[in-house]
């Protein structure tokens, strides 16, 4: 028999995985919020590239009491 890929194709050439299950995940370091920002602070941020959203949380930190 033909080795088996992780994905095989079913007749109707859709992609299927054949992955083997996950396993458990680790505990969320973070928690998902919904922030208003102004608009010039969230495209300063954004102009900085990949990564703004981590930049804003050390901002966010350096400011904690």
């Amino acid at each position: 028999m033909a080795d088996i890929s992780s994905r095989q194709t079913v007749s109707n050439g859709l992609s299927v995985s054949r992955k083997k299950p996950r396993g458990p995940n680790k505990l969320p370091t973070k928690t998902q919020v919904t922030l208003r920002l102004d608009q010039d602070v969230l495209a300063a941020f954004k102009a900085t590239g990949k990564g703004w959203q981590s930049r804003i949380n050390d901002v966010l930190r350096r400011e904690l009491p």
